[in-house]
């Protein structure tokens, strides 16, 4: 029997490993209906171009892939010393920004050219002539008796030649040339200054007496003798360490008038005349008197006896008695300070008149020969506190220390004017020399300590001699010195209370303007210091904030001071007024309440102290309705200081930034 078979039934599975068809995630992808097109750039010169949306960064990455229609807009951007010049290709133009519509591949090409060369810098070469001749050079452009400065390209090599006039040898160059020879060769880097001196061809003179300003001094034989560059005179022995005989000094001393001193050197006391604060006569010599070099000779003329003003002097005159003739006979030459026993001589052909601003001059300048006559004469200013203005003489300088200030920032702000330094040296001489008595004065200790309008305007004085000097020893009597030696310091300071500038003074080592005297000012006005600092920082000082001496008596000199050392900048590295008491102090604490005075006025509120309360408060204040007034008003003003402010406050340099 032959059983059945069952049937086999084969099933055969076949795996889908490539794609089947379909859509699915496992198929191969449609070709893109879009492809991306190429943006190709180019950069010649040196630059980059830069792509948004990103993608270029050529310098880097020159080709990118866009998809069509996108916008891309390129930015080129030059390296240093190099300008974008144009594009070229799918872009087009000069702007730096250039904006695609992706449609094709696409090329375009940047182009940077080298900036040109600056032009070089000119600077100014200033020449001084003393005495008779004349320098030129080459190439030209200086012939000074003439022209005295001119400019000249950065690194030129410039000869100036000496020509001695009729009767005169060239004896010196100073300032940026030295030496004896008649030619000197400079390379141009900077703003220069030279000065020339022409000697006659004599010997210096002999005297027997010298006269100056009414005053004579008679001698027991003839010596040599000159004259400084201001026009003092000086004097030697006849022979080498000996001494020169004085046996008259007319007008005769009183005993109780037109006194004299040797080499003064008390900043209290004083021989000139006995109605004059502090007199002593023993610092008057007798005659003759037997003088050696280094002896300064400093006599007084004395206003009658019956005068009416405060001040005693009609004027003053010094003879210098030197150890052997002073280069070019003296008129190169600054005197000695009259005062101590230190005698430098300074050369004029040191004065830095390249450091000098040149502003144009606006009307109303005063001429440089009225500020010269002004400071011609000695300025006797070595006697501590207001007590000195007894013996400033009358024919010499102001009393008042108000006028003294205003005085001296005026032919500051002078000397910064665009004349040439030929024009400017007979102002700079004397004023130069009223600071070179000063500093030896103030090595002796005489300080200008505040003292309501009486003390101030002698630093700016001291400041710009430093500069044009370049003296080291002068710039630190004024940078070095401490807090309050000068007004100009101690009667302003910043309140972090008040968030301003005050003014006001401090209180003085001997007591003066505490608590009790500010309020004893505010409850007797007119009596008193009336010009100490608000004891609690919140107001202006004084007996009215923003009134007394306040007012009257500094504030037009602080702006003029103020604008001299913007105007200015390298003084105020010199200046230096921190209080190292006071936290909040900065330095030039001035120019930021010159400004505020100016602009504004008296600072009188917010203050939460009562008038007249004795410390009281009450939230209403001092002085509330005195807040804003007064605004650039004051005493002791000058036209010209003024109008210099207006013409050149608002362009005047960025604050210094000192090391």
């Amino acid at each position: 029997m032959v059983s059945a078979r069952a049937p086999v039934v084969v099933i055969v599975l076949t795996s889908c490993l490539v794609g089947c068809g379909g859509s699915g995630s496992q198929g191969t992808p449609p070709p893109d209906p879009t492809p991306k097109q190429a943006l190709k750039m180019t950069v010649t010169g040196s630059g980059s171009v830069s792509s948004s949306p990103a993608g270029i960064d050529c310098g880097t990455t020159c080709t990118a892939s866009f998809a069509p229609g996108t916008t891309v807009t390129l930015t080129a951007a030059p390296m240093k010393g190099y300008d974008f010049s144009d594009w070229a290709g799918a872009c087009t133009g000069s702007k730096t920004t250039c904006t695609l519509s992706i449609t094709a591949a696409m090329s375009a090409t940047a182009t940077f050219v080298a900036q040109a060369p600056p032009p070089p810098q000119s600077y100014a070469l200033s020449v001084i002539v003393t005495g008779s001749g004349s320098v030129g050079s080459t190439p030209s452009g200086i012939n000074c008796g003439a022209t005295c400065e001119a400019s000249f390209t950065q690194g030129t090599s410039v000869t100036l030649t000496a020509t001695p006039g009729t009767g005169t040898n060239f004896s010196s160059w100073g300032g940026a040339c030295s030496g004896s020879k008649t030619t000197c060769t400079l390379s141009i880097t900077a703003a220069m200054n030279v000065t020339a001196s022409f000697v006659a061809q004599t010997s210096a003179n002999t005297c027997a007496q010298v006269s100056q300003y009414g005053v004579t001094f008679t001698f027991d034989q003839a010596y040599p003798c000159g004259t400084f560059a201001n026009g003092d005179s000086w004097v030697t022995p006849a022979t080498a360490g000996g001494h020169v005989t004085i046996t008259a000094i007319t007008p005769a001393f009183t005993g109780t008038q037109n006194g004299f001193q040797v080499n003064p050197k008390d900043v209290v006391n004083q021989g000139f005349d006995s109605d004059a604060a502090h007199f002593d006569a023993s610092l008057v010599p007798a005659l003759p008197y037997v003088a050696s070099a280094g002896d300064s000779i400093v006599k007084g003329i004395s206003l009658p006896a019956n005068s009416t003003t405060g001040v005693r002097l009609k004027t003053a005159a010094v003879l210098t008695v030197l150890g052997s003739i002073p280069p070019d006979n003296g008129a190169t030459v600054f005197r000695p300070p009259y005062f101590g026993t230190d005698k430098p001589l300074y050369s004029i052909g040191t004065l830095h008149f390249e450091k000098l601003p040149h502003l144009a001059a606006i009307a109303g300048t005063p001429t440089i020969a009225s500020l010269t006559t002004r400071y011609q004469r000695v300025q006797l200013d070595h006697q501590y506190d207001w007590d000195s203005e007894w013996i400033h003489p009358v024919d010499n300088m102001p009393t008042y220390g108000s006028d003294v200030a205003i005085d001296n920032s005026v032919a500051a702000l002078r000397l910064m004017l665009d004349d040439t330094a030929q024009a400017k040296l007979p102002l700079a001489v004397v004023f130069v020399q009223y600071a070179i008595d000063l500093a030896a004065a103030r090595r002796g200790g005489l300080t200008f300590s505040s003292n309501g309008g009486h003390r101030h305007g002698r630093k700016l004085l001291l400041a710009l001699a430093a500069v044009m000097l370049d003296d080291p020893g002068m710039r630190a009597l004024v940078h070095d010195a401490p807090y309050d030696t000068y007004q100009e310091d101690g009667q302003v300071y910043y309140s972090a209370k008040a968030g301003q500038v005050l003014w006001g003074q401090p209180q003085t080592p001997d007591g003066m303007c505490t608590e009790a005297d500010y309020w004893y000012n505010q409850n007797n006005p007119g009596h008193g210091s009336a010009a100490c600092r608000d004891p609690y920082g919140y107001i202006d000082g004084g007996d009215e904030a923003g009134q007394s001496y306040q007012f009257c008596c500094t504030v037009k000199a602080f702006k003029a001071i103020a604008l001299a050392l913007r105007l200015m900048p390298e003084l105020q590295c010199v200046w230096n007024s921190t209080d190292p008491d006071n936290p909040d102090s900065k330095n030039l604490d001035l120019l930021v309440f010159a400004d505020r005075w100016v602009n504004f006025g008296a600072w009188a509120k917010p203050d939460p102290y009562k008038a007249h309360g004795n410390g009281v408060q009450d939230g209403v204040g001092r002085w509330p309705q005195n807040h804003g007034q007064f605004k650039d008003g004051g005493l002791y003003d000058n036209p010209f200081a003024d109008a210099l402010w207006t013409a050149y406050r608002a362009s005047a340099p960025p604050t210094a930034t000192c090391n």
